[in-house]
Parts: structure tokens; C-alpha cells; sequence
């Protein structure tokens, strides 16, 4: 059941539950003490388990994840978990999964509203800035067009007077 339980973890979350490499050894000191933790250490492996996004899958794969044997669900038990077999009628996973559909539901409707939101916000961002360029140009005309001398203020000083003629 072991075995099951590492590939339902794989096909889940797309990793290997303990990295390993080509000859099966323990791919770094992190996985070692994964294992090392595993059935000891509740918290470092229900962090590698949030991995699973697929409530019923968490379910079936924590069921399996069981360090002593006897803790673990059996083959016909595994069977009929609501993961393999839909239609199983395991209320403990059920009920909670449906409020789990059903929250999630909601939390994508609340993402879509977001997500909505600030695309709006963007759009108006956008407006605005393009709104000061255009008001930066007509202040910088209204500058220069507000000291542009239509008469010449040069003079010329020179060393003897000019006859009137």
C-alpha cells in the first residue's frame, strides 16, 4: 500500500514524495529526515501533504501515508475510498468534500471579482496617466507661449550719442 500511496502523491502533485535518485538512495539530507520524520513528525510531512490540491485525493493519500501497516486502509478498503470509487458512500471524506467543492466555488468567484477589479484599476491607472501627459503638454505650451517676447529687450550701449535724425 506504500507504493500506492507514492504514486498517488506523484500523479497528484507531479513530485516525489521522498527525492531519491537513479539507485533509490535518498537524493539529499532533506529527504532523509522526510522519512526519518514520516509517522513521527506530523508537521514536516502534512507540509510535503498541502502539496495535494485535490481534497478526496489528500484524504486517500493521508489514509495511505499511515507509518505502521495497521493504521493504513487495506486494499478493499482502498478500493472503495470516495477517491477511487465516486460513488462510495465514505461520509467522513463526502460531506467535508462538498463544503470543500463548494468553498472553493466561492473563492473563484471571489478571484474573478479580483482579478475584474483590477483590471478596471489598471484601465483607470492608464486613463489617468495619459490625462497628465496631455495636461503636462498644454502647461508647458501655456509656459511658453506666456514668455515669448513679441518685442526686442536688447540693448546696446554705446560709447557716444546718437544724433536725432
Amino acid at each position: 500500500m506504500w507504493a500506492l500511496d507514492v504514486m498517488a502523491f506523484l500523479l497528484l502533485t507531479g513530485e516525489s514524495f521522498v527525492p531519491s535518485t537513479r539507485d533509490d538512495d535518498c537524493a539529499s539530507g532533506k529527504a532523509a529526515a522526510l522519512v526519518h520524520a514520516w509517522g513521527l513528525h506530523t508537521a514536516k510531512v502534512e507540509e510535503k501533504l498541502r502539496k495535494i490540491k485535490d481534497p478526496a485525493g489528500l484524504d486517500f493519500v493521508s489514509k495511505l501515508l499511515q507509518r505502521n501497516a495497521s493504521d493504513r486502509l487495506g486494499v478493499s478498503e482502498a478500493l472503495e475510498h470516495i477517491f477511487l470509487n465516486p460513488k462510495a458512500s465514505d461520509a467522513d471524506v463526502k460531506i467535508p468534500l462538498d463544503k470543500i467543492v463548494k468553498s472553493q466555488a466561492n473563492i473563484e468567484k471571489s478571484q474573478a471579482k479580483f482579478e475584474k477589479g483590477i483590471i478596471d484599476l489598471k484601465h483607470v491607472a492608464k486613463e489617468t496617466l495619459e490625462q497628465v501627459k496631455r495636461s503636462e503638454e498644454v502647461l508647458h505650451k501655456a509656459l511658453f507661449e506666456s514668455t515669448e517676447i513679441l518685442t526686442p529687450t536688447c540693448f546696446v550701449i554705446l560709447p557716444h550719442k546718437l544724433d536725432d535724425h
